[in-house]
């Protein structure tokens, strides 16, 4: 009797509200688009599987907004990310860079990231950069990428830096299995359609886009998170995480040396940058809100593993932790509100603490000439089985 009655109550009630909100949602829609509000998305469809992994689509130019920030991605022909798309013709002497998202640089302009930024400073000396990084690629990723890159690039690079931060030391034996690359977008596991229908939506409807950045943007402002990401990535440093272990850290310091030695066959000046992130920078303040005693964490672990093995490999070690230091002790925002990655203003910081500690001396010397046709091909089969398997 009681949902006969709730069924003729709520029938008409249906009938009236769900075509009222559809109408809604449809004049929610057009005003959007009208004002140049368009969909979008964290990723915006830029990636390509490669093999197990997945890399960056060649000549494209992407816009990416998000709550935080927007950004365009441009890839060159060889599908690095560029100041536009396009050949890369490499005809002077260039120094490549690989690295994470951080070296990528999400959310900024390439021309704000401070590899471009540096690029810019060495152009003049007749020295250019190219930017190998891609976001979430792990060492055995990107050193594929520099293979399949040296195999495909008119002449060899006179240096490879690497920036190390202390995720990509921490997953240094992980690579991708069980990914899947659909429409540009990158899912983990085979539970993968919900989520990608969610992307779907965020790049066909401005409605949901609106709803779902004003609720992160309330939840960022009237909710922030005293730890949030930040404390659970902390655990990385714990002396109970696995690649905090003896053995784990022996393994990631022989891993490296593989990488120089691999750098050194393509005739290339390896070097080593420390780039520390957020985790770093507020690992104090989170610990001080934490009830766990400090002495759990090994907090420049990374930081010293890398200095040590940087030492022991003969390669010119830079460390980016004292200036970024300097510079959140001035209070300033080093990063995006709901992200961790740093800011346009904190890449200008990174670029000059770079150029000051690099200088160009070490790219300077005779191998300026392009290599023959055929070197870059020899050069990239030196490399040690691991690297070119």
């Amino acid at each position: 009797m009681f949902l006969a009655q709730l069924q003729r109550f709520l029938r008409p009630a249906v009938g009236v509200v769900l075509p009222t909100l559809i109408v809604c949602a449809v004049l929610l829609e057009v005003g959007l688009r009208a004002r140049g509000r368009l969909p979008s998305n964290v990723t915006d469809g830029i990636f390509v599987a490669h093999g197990e992994a997945y890399r960056l689509k060649p000549n494209q130019s992407k816009l990416s907004t998000t709550p935080s920030y927007s950004c365009t991605v441009n890839t060159n022909a060889l599908g690095l990310r560029d100041a536009a798309p396009g050949p890369r013709l490499l005809a002077a002497p260039y120094v490549a860079w690989m690295g994470d998202s951080a070296t990528f640089a999400n959310g900024v302009e390439y021309e704000q990231s401070f590899v471009g930024l540096l690029g810019d400073r060495w152009r003049p000396s007749g020295i250019e950069v190219v930017n190998l990084a891609v976001g979430g690629h792990h060492i055995q990723e990107q050193e594929e990428l520099l293979r399949d890159f040296v195999r495909a690039a008119p002449r060899r690079p006179e240096g490879v830096v690497v920036v190390f931060t202390p995720q990509l030391m921490a997953l240094f034996e992980e690579r991708y299995h069980d990914l899947v690359v659909r429409s540009g977008y990158i899912f983990q596991g085979r539970n993968w359609l919900p989520s990608y229908a969610l992307v779907t939506l965020g790049n066909t409807s401005s409605a949901y886009c609106f709803f779902r950045d004003g609720l992160r943007k309330l939840q960022a402002r009237y909710l922030p998170a005293r730890g949030g990401g930040a404390a659970e990535l902390l655990g990385m440093y714990a002396r109970s995480f696995p690649a905090v272990a003896p053995e784990a850290t022996r393994r990631m310091e022989d891993r490296i040396s593989e990488l120089d030695d691999g750098i050194r066959a393509l005739g290339a000046t390896p070097v080593h940058v420390y780039l520390p992130t957020a985790i770093d920078l507020r690992a104090g303040e989170i610990l001080a809100a934490d009830p766990r005693a400090g002495g759990d964490f090994a907090l420049d672990h990374y930081r010293d593993a890398l200095r040590r093995q940087s030492a022991r490999s003969g390669v010119r070690f830079v460390d980016l932790t004292p200036p970024l230091r300097a510079e959140y002790a001035k209070g300033q925002p080093l990063w995006f509100s709901q992200d961790m990655h740093y800011n346009a203003a904190t890449h200008v910081v990174i670029a000059d603490a770079l150029f000051e500690l690099m200088g160009r001396a070490a790219w300077a010397g005779p191998r300026g000439a392009a290599a023959p046709a055929d070197e870059p091909r020899r050069a990239a089969a030196m490399i040690p089985a691991r690297v070119a398997e």
